[in-house]
This record gives structure tokens, C-alpha cells and sequence, in this order.
């Protein structure tokens, strides 16, 4: 390549990884785009799909937080219904065009259905027209599954190197290669194994780029986000960005300008989310983190449009809210509040390759209703509650500092302002982790602000919600839930809102937590708490379960709680597990199971839900009722026998 072309090629990679800016991937196939289309009931000819591209690429203002568009063969040389080339609408509004250049994937003969991507034949030659047509960057779609054994060598070494191949092709043509790796989401696995073959993935492919001697100035990296396998429990924000970073950190150079997430199959909610997190993360990241959303940009637009001209400007309306709330993501600025219901549907398509799972809900959710016995490991207590207080809230950092591996993360929760007071208050160093909190001390019940907690079992998140509004924020605190996000919402009218406001007073909200797992768990596990919370912890119903079978359910449960959370306590600190007193409850002989795993009954105390406004005891297989928690003690475990107020 001449010096000329290498500055072209740079030059447009640096601009599509513009902060603030991201790709609209809308390089669907015509047989994919007529999934999409008979989804709303409209036929997939010629003339839908292009009303479809037409309604994106003219929707007033959206254009604006975009830098470049992918284009399937047909859509680069469309027109508007004026008959204004698609490429001219684009360039007018600073929005470079793509391409999608390879041809689907082929099985890999002995494999156990592992694949490679095709479309080399005539590769450079079409390269050449695209260029000729307006397009000035292009992608290649590699797919690796996750398996037993899998992805093999062969697989990942196969991809890598169609993947390099293509990419000088690209950049001998003129076209900015955007190198798409995925790893796919289908699979029970964790976090960690998604994590380790992304490394191991990434690592192949930027070995077999260098080989080819590939420009990286000149090339953008388009990856999966790393998060657990489909048929798994899903993950926070701020864990699933603390894993794609560090991913990222270990296997791409800085010389690449760019990282555009695929979204996988998340929903549109979701990935926008889970890219703010990344982006908010205080460590050095050498290239802009941004997306190429295709189902997670058009999904609530296409269910808006559903092929109606009267529906366009509304459509329009919907794309512009995901266009923008993915710009304010990927300057981590991401607030929230974009996403209505069609935004938090899931995307997952199995073979897609993804299936979207939540946390079991009913029993109808169950092949055998009989799994429910061990699927519910922990169940939420919790309440409707009154409308968030008004008074104003104390300005607050939160900064969990972790390590992970040789990478240090931040990860910040932020409701402070420049002028805010903000005070230490008990912080102590804890292996490279800090709490920050602001303010005077306050009470409520056996509860204060300068006390580092933890939370578990939360539903609709009243309790946690209650103690926030008692100390003035929330920045001392962590609440989990077993259940997800999804599900708390479609069960507890009050759940949204309480989060939201945990979360505005500084509160760090997770979901998917296992009550058992937590000291394993790869960032609570690295915290020492003053106080940790279960209140009404409970394993399940089972339907003609004899009683003595469930209360052994019942002791597992707590007692694996109890291991846990043994080793997450200061010195000092107190394990608190709000239980009823009577009858059933009482033969669960919680005294008996913290002194087998080695702790002791500091006291008891009779539990009274009023002490704790808004709090009310909810059913954790769902529904919004009550349940009589009446009587109910509080009983507080702790390494040594000392009296707390």
C-alpha cells in the first residue's frame, strides 16, 4: 500500500471510532431482514426492505450520533423513495457507508458443528466495486461456540486466519477491514469460561493479522461483549464490564483506534448498559469503546413501524432515543430512562446464536415443576413502598477498586457534584478496595451510615431502599437479588423505582446473586462488609414435600449463606438473618447452624417491619402480596460475642 492509502485507511478508522459516535449495523441479509419482517407481519419484497433502510437513514437527528452505516450488497446501491441514493443521504450527514463482505458460515468438516466464514471468491474484486459505490470500510462475521470441547484449535486458528485474510484484502482495496470474532452466547456457562475463550480468541486472531501484516491503525475490532452463556444466571453491568475490559486489555493493541460491540442478543436495554459500564470504568482503555448494533438499535423501531407509513414518524421517533442513548454510552454517560418495554425485550435467538434466559420465575418455567426445589436457592422479601422522598440527597462517591490480574479497575457509581462536601468516613484500606461516604452518621435500628453493607435477597429492594432513605444516601451499601431485573419488574410494581433511587443515592444494584456463592463471587468476594443482611431467606416451595425435607432444604440453604458470609465480615462484623419465630420457622435451629460453620449468636432481637418505612414482605415466587411476617426476630452472628446497639 502507498503512503497515501495508509492515511485514508487511518484517517476513516479514527473517524468511525469517534467518542460519542457508533455504527448502525443494518447489513442483514435478505433471508435475516425477512425474519425481522415477518415478525411484524410484513412481506419481505423488495420495496419493505427498502422503506425499512429509508425510515433509519432519514430519521431527522439520528444520523447525527452515528459514524458509519453497514450495508447489505442490495441496500448499497438503493435509493429513496425521491429517488436520492442511500451512500449520498449517509455522506450528506458525515456518516461513513460500509459494506458486509462474507458470505455466511460453512461447517469445518470433523468438527462437532464448529464453522468458518466463506466469501473469498472474488474477494478483491468486489472489494473494488464497493469502493467504486461509496463504501469505504467492511465486515467479516467469524462465529466460535462455546462447548464441552469446544471452540477447538481448528476452529479458532480457521477463523483467524480467514479473518487476516480478509482484512488485507479489504485494506488492499481501499476498505477499512472491521474484524468481527464472535463468540457465541448458547451454553450454560459462567462468565469466566466467556471470558477465557474471548482471550484465547482475540489472541489468535491479532497473532494471525500480524502475520498477515495487516495496518491495526487501520482497522476496527467488532467482539462480543463477555458475559455468560445463555442458560446461565445472567450478570451486572459492572461485572460484565469489568470482565469484557479486562479481556480486551490482555489481547488488543493500542494501535487499533476502535472497538464497535456486537450486541449478541441482548436486549436493546441491556446492551446499552452494559457499554455505559465499560465506558465508565476508570482505567486505561488505548481506543474508543463504542457499538455496531443491528437488532439492538432497529428491535423497538421495527415493532414501532410494523410496515404502516402513519407509524414512521413515531418509528423514527423510537430510533433516535437508541441512537442516542448508545451515543451518551459510549462517553459513559448513560443515565438511563430510554428504554420502555419493546427496549428491554430480549434479542436472543437461538443459532443466532442466542437465547436469552432469566431467572427461573414459575414452576411453569420448568420441564418438571419438581427442579423448583433446587433451582429457588434464595427468596426476596420485600414491599411496595411510598413514593421516593423528595428531601435532597447528600452528594456521594461509592468507588469499588479491584484487582484483576494485572489490571486495576474503578468501578464508580457517581451522584456527587464539583461543589458537593464529601468526607471519609471509616475508609480503610482493604487490599486496594475503598468505600467513601458522605456526611453525618445516622441510625436506624441496628443499622448506620458508616457501616459497609451488604444486602441479599432483595425483590422489590424496599428494605434496601428504606435503610438508604434513613441515612440520607446509599453509597455504604450493596443490594443483591437472586432474581433479574426482568422478572422484578413484571412482579413488583415498586421494584423499578425502588432501584432507581438506590442507585440515585449511590447504591451499587446487582442481580443474578447467589446467596451461597457469594465469597466466590468475582467482586463481592473481594469486599470485607460490617454488616451483612438476609432478611427471610427461603429455598422454595415444593408441592407435597414432606415437612422434614424442607426444612433441610431450608438449613442448606442458610448454612451455605452463613459459610459465606463468614468469610466477608470484619473482624467486627455482624451477619444479620431476619427469620419468623414461630412454629416451622423455629425448628430451622439457626443458632445450631452458624455454630457448625464456626460462628456465634451475638443476640436476638424481635423484628418489627414498621421500624423500616416503605418495607413490606413479598412472596418470592412473585406477585405483589404481602406475606405475614409476624413474629419474626433478627438474629446477629459474628466472630466474637460482642454486643451491638
Amino acid at each position: 500500500m502507498l503512503g497515501e492509502e495508509k492515511e485514508e485507511l487511518i484517517k476513516n478508522a479514527k473517524y468511525i471510532a469517534t467518542p460519542g459516535k457508533g455504527i448502525l449495523a443494518a447489513d442483514e441479509s435478505t433471508g435475516t431482514i425477512g425474519k425481522r419482517l415477518s415478525s411484524i407481519n410484513v412481506e419481505n419484497i423488495e420495496s419493505n426492505r427498502q422503506a425499512l433502510r429509508e425510515l433509519l437513514f432519514t430519521s431527522p437527528n439520528a444520523l447525527s450520533c452515528l459514524s458509519g452505516v453497514i450495508l447489505f450488497e442490495e441496500t448499497l446501491y438503493q435509493k429513496t423513495s425521491d429517488g436520492k441514493p442511500f451512500v449520498e443521504i449517509l455522506e450528506e450527514n458525515n456518516v461513513i457507508p460500509g459494506i458486509k463482505v462474507d458470505k455466511g458460515t460453512v461447517e469445518i468438516a470433523g468438527t462437532n458443528g464448529e464453522t468458518t466464514t466463506q466469501g473469498f471468491d472474488s474477494l478483491g474484486a468486489r472489494c473494488q466495486q464497493y469502493y467504486k459505490a461509496g463504501a469505504r470500510f467492511a465486515k467479516w462475521r467469524a462465529v466460535l461456540k462455546i462447548g464441552p470441547n469446544e471452540p477447538s484449535e481448528l476452529a479458532i486458528q480457521q477463523n483467524a486466519q480467514g479473518l487476516a485474510r480478509y482484512a488485507i484484502i479489504c485494506q488492499e482495496n481501499g476498505l477499512v477491514p472491521i474484524v468481527e470474532p464472535e463468540v457465541l452466547t448458547d451454553g450454560p456457562h459462567d462468565i469466566k469460561k466467556c471470558a477465557a475463550v474471548t482471550e484465547t480468541v482475540l489472541a489468535a486472531v491479532y497473532k494471525a493479522l500480524n502475520d498477515h501484516h495487516v495496518l491495526l491503525e487501520g482497522t476496527l475490532l467488532k467482539p462480543n461483549m463477555v458475559t455468560p452463556g445463555s442458560d446461565s444466571l445472567k450478570e451486572a453491568p459492572e461485572v460484565i464490564a469489568q470482565y469484557t475490559v479486562t479481556a480486551l486489555r490482555r489481547t488488543v493493541p493500542p494501535a487499533v483506534p476502535g472497538i464497535v460491540f456486537l450486541s449478541g442478543g441482548q436486549s436493546e436495554e441491556e446492551a446499552t448498559q452494559n457499554l455505559d459500564a465499560m465506558n465508565k470504568l476508570e482505567v486505561l482503555k488505548p481506543w474508543t469503546l463504542s457499538f455496531s448494533f443491528g437488532r439492538a438499535l432497529q428491535q423497538s423501531t421495527l415493532k414501532t413501524w410494523a410496515g404502516k407509513k402513519a407509524n414512521v414518524r413515531k418509528a423514527q421517533e423510537a430510533f433516535l432515543s437508541r441512537c442516542k442513548a448508545n451515543s451518551e454510552a459510549t462517553l459513559g454517560k448513560y443515565s438511563g430512562g430510554s428504554a420502555g418495554g419493546l427496549a428491554s425485550e430480549s434479542l436472543f435467538v437461538k443459532g443466532y446464536k442466542l437465547r436469552s434466559r432469566q431467572s427461573v420465575e414459575s414452576s411453569e418455567d420448568l420441564e418438571d415443576p419438581k427442579e423448583q426445589c433446587t433451582l429457588l436457592i434464595s427468596t426476596p422479601e420485600l414491599s411496595d413502598d411510598p413514593s421516593c422522598n423528595s428531601e435532597s440527597d447528600t452528594d456521594t462517591i461509592f468507588r469499588l477498586h479491584q484487582n484483576v490480574g494485572t489490571t486495576c479497575i474503578d468501578i464508580v457509581g457517581d451522584n456527587s457534584r464539583q461543589d458537593s462536601g464529601v468526607c471519609v468516613v471509616n475508609v480503610e484500606n482493604l487490599g486496594g478496595r475503598q468505600l467513601v461516604g458522605a456526611g453525618e452518621i445516622r441510625w436506624i435500628r441496628h443499622y448506620c451510615s458508616s457501616q459497609r453493607m451488604l444486602l441479599m435477597g432483595e425483590g422489590d429492594f424496599s428494605f434496601s431502599a428504606s435503610l438508604a432513605r434513613a441515612f440520607g444516601s446509599a453509597t455504604n451499601m450493596i443490594a443483591t437479588s437472586l432474581d433479574s431485573r426482568g422478572f422484578l419488574f413484571r412482579n413488583y410494581k415498586k421494584a423499578i423505582a425502588n432501584i432507581h433511587e438506590l442507585r440515585v443515592r449511590g447504591c451499587i444494584v446487582l442481580h443474578g446473586i447467589d446467596a451461597t456463592e457469594i465469597a466466590n463471587h468475582c467482586y463481592l468476594g473481594a469486599f470485607k462488609f460490617d454488616r451483612i443482611i438476609f432478611n427471610f431467606p427461603h429455598a422454595g416451595f415444593c408441592s407435597d414435600e414432606p415437612g422434614e425435607s424442607q426444612r433441610r432444604r431450608h438449613q442448606l440453604l442458610i448454612s451455605l449463606f452463613l459459610k459465606n458470609a463468614k468469610e466477608m465480615i470484619e473482624e467486627r462484623g455482624e451477619i444479620h438473618v431476619t427469620h419468623k419465630s414461630n412454629r416451622f420457622f423455629r425448628d430451622w435451629n439457626l443458632r445450631g447452624l452458624a455454630a457448625a460453620v464456626g460462628l456465634r449468636l451475638i443476640q436476638e432481637v424481635p423484628f418489627n417491619f414498621t421500624d423500616y418505612r416503605g418495607y413490606r414482605t413479598k412472596y418470592g415466587f412473585g406477585g405483589d402480596n404481602n406475606f405475614n411476617c409476624n413474629p419474626s426476630k433478627t438474629y446477629k452472628f459474628g466472630l466474637f460475642p460482642i454486643m451491638s446497639p
